[in-house]
């Protein structure tokens, strides 16, 4: 036996979980499995009540079972910590936000602690039903600042998705993504097209904001034959009633949860699965195992319109994409596929390829044995953290410092550019402007409004709009979008709103929230006038038979100007991006401005953010100055 197995062979890695079933694929299959054939001694520490056991080379050890969730939160937590803390491991893993302090306090003991972040939890919390509205952004707050915290603390961050990594990142740089791929092990050869039946398929919990109303209603207005098979659970037993008066339930077979073997064999049986989760702030950047394994079984998917899954599923021609609000949308595509049985299958194949080669368990893996390798080569990371950061006694110094630090490192990257505004150009509302400009921000007192991280396109450095389009020219970018909306017939226009009353206020209601937050009562009340601004101009996207998709209000303040609003429905063709690279392509040409605004990075989602990068705007530390 060399060292490196001796090594190894000697090295505990402990998980834990105090929410999570025993099995649960990404935790127990995958990451601790896939340990213990490398050869380490690897133990789950789990809260379900059901015993210790040894099963695949794992130690399973149950802390014991909890009444509810406030229980599972604090007795549950702490049980968990003892039993992990008497396993005396090398290295541990903690899989659920309420297992934060527990990692800090096994950082008090000297032990190497990882966190694996299977959510962007603060965007969940503002998603979650079962908090009171005003609450969710309180408690989204407060644990953000946990994990930042923690994740300072913490001797390495394991993240599902790259979006999350990004969060994670500034304040550890021990962050690495691992996705949660499928095991190429369980997807062998994909069942021949014509020994499949006529159905299509959803794999997951059945909720109502993923979709299952729609799915519902989508089969009562499909044309062919085709059945929606749905394997899950109902979170809500009041759900299944409320699905159950749907007219297409007659064409839906329930099978509850199925263990893997069964998710295999109805992904064999099915000719496309559906994940048409809805547009909320936690979902728009996730990338649920579902749709990988529905690649995986060589079949076609059919996917919510969401920037970061349209980048895939166009990438690799793998499936449809949809608006999930619309039942119309998805029946159409379920009809589309089984009118082209050719089609589909090559979309399967296209999708089982992209896993063989991309999108699979076992290359994720190496990135975790990287972290693993990283964190047995050298000591703890507590004594040096607590060497530079105040002391953990005096809460309030500890959370600024976290917080300015994190601040700077990014400033340091950013550009500085100043901006004028010019009052002759409308006294009271420019004025106003910078004013709101430059007030204390709500987050950080010590810096103004919009100064860090400012979206900003440079215009001078291009000298026409060609050099613009060539910038953010490639595949899936901002051009090839906007150039397949012009495509499709739309096209921008000066307007004047006063003309679009109905069609604006439609399109303020089309959702209930953006961006994770809900509309504010300024969008979602119906405006009987508006009033033309003088130094602002107002663009519509028209679509091809006149009605108004989306729509702008662009300022001019000085030697720059900014977007007001700008806002269209969700399923838009590639509209908004039209109507960004016209509306950059005209401010080039004209020479009046330096720099188009869009508000700034943060606050916004990774999807809004990849959204402005992809149409060249950059983040900036900006100062401004008011000339008279």
């Amino acid at each position: 036996m060399n060292s490196i197995t001796h090594d190894i062979v000697r090295t505990r890695i402990v998980h834990l979980s105090s929410a999570h079933p025993r099995y649960d694929i990404r935790i127990f299959t995958k990451q601790c499995c896939s340990l213990a054939a490398r050869g380490y001694q690897v133990s789950l520490v789990v809260a379900d009540g059901l015993g210790d056991e040894q099963r695949d080379g794992v130690q399973i050890v149950d802390a014991g079972a909890c009444a509810g969730r406030l229980q599972r939160m604090s007795a549950g937590v702490w049980r968990v910590y003892r039993a992990a803390l008497a396993l005396q491991g090398d290295v541990y893993q903690l899989h659920d936000p309420e297992l934060l302090p527990v990692g800090l306090l096994l950082k008090r003991e000297g032990k190497r602690v990882v966190f694996d972040a299977h959510e962007d939890v603060p965007l969940q919390l503002l998603c979650k039903p079962y908090l009171a509205r005003p609450l969710r952004r309180v408690f989204a707050s407060a644990y953000g600042w946990l994990q930042k915290v923690a994740a300072h603390r913490f001797d390495g961050i394991v993240t599902a998705t790259p979006s999350i990594a990004g969060r994670f990142a500034p304040h550890n740089s021990a962050t690495t993504c691992v996705c949660n791929y499928p095991l190429l092990a369980e997807f062998q050869a994909p069942t021949p097209w014509d020994e499949r039946n006529d159905t299509v398929c959803y794999l997951g919990d059945i909720t109502a904001i993923r979709g299952a109303h729609e799915m519902v209603r989508a089969m009562g207005r499909v044309r062919g034959a085709t059945r929606l098979n749905l394997a899950g659970c109902a979170a809500a037993p009041e759900l299944l009633g409320q699905l159950q008066r749907e007219p297409g339930w007659q064409r839906v077979n329930t099978l509850g949860q199925v263990d893997r073997k069964g998710v295999r064999r109805l992904l064999a049986q099915s000719r496309a699965g559906l994940v048409t989760l809805h547009p909320t702030a936690n979902y728009l950047d996730s990338l649920p195992i579902k749709m990988f394994e529905y690649m995986a079984a060589g079949i076609p998917v059919i996917a919510s319109n969401f920037p970061a899954w349209r980048a895939i599923i166009d990438t690799y021609q793998c499936g449809v994409c949809v608006d999930p609000l619309d039942p119309d949308a998805i029946a159409g595509a379920i009809d589309s596929l089984d009118a082209d049985p050719l089609a589909a299958q090559r979309m399967g194949t296209n999708g089982r390829t992209a896993v063989l080669t991309h999108f699979h368990w076992e290359r994720e893996f190496k990135s975790l044995l990287a972290l693993y390798a990283k964190l047995l080569d050298r000591e703890p990371a507590a004594a040096s953290v607590n060497a530079v950061a105040p002391q953990r006694g005096d809460t309030t110094k500890v959370a600024l410092w976290h917080k300015y630090r994190a601040l700077l490192s990014e400033l340091r990257r950013m550009p500085r550019v100043r901006l004028q505004f010019q009052t002759h150009l409308n006294p009271a509302e420019v004025r106003a402007t910078y004013l709101s400009f430059t007030k204390p921000h709500p987050r950080f007192p010590l810096v103004r409004h919009k100064a860090i991280g400012v979206a900003l396109v440079n215009l001078r450095q291009f000298d026409s709009p060609e050099r613009y389009l060539a910038e953010i020219g490639g595949k899936n970018r901002g051009a090839s979008l906007a150039q397949r909306a012009r495509k499709r017939g739309y096209t921008v226009a000066q307007i004047d709103r006063n003309a679009y009353v109905d069609e604006i206020h439609a399109i303020n209601t089309s959702l209930t929230e953006r961006q994770g937050r809900p509309m504010s009562a300024a969008y979602t009340s119906r405006t009987q006038h508006f009033d033309q601004l003088p130094n602002y101009r107002y663009y519509g996207v028209l679509a091809p038979g006149g009605k108004l998709v989306a729509y702008a209000n662009m300022g001019y303040y000085g030697d720059f100007a900014a977007l007001a609003q700008l806002m269209g429905y969700r399923n838009n063709d590639g509209a908004m991006h039209l109507l960004l690279v016209d509306l950059v392509s005209s401010l080039i040409t004209e020479k009046r401005a330096r720099f188009l605004m869009y508000d700034t990075f943060f606050g916004a989602s990774a999807g809004m953010q990849a959204f402005k990068r992809m149409l060249g705007f950059q983040p900036h530390y900006v100062s401004y100055e008011l000339l008279d």
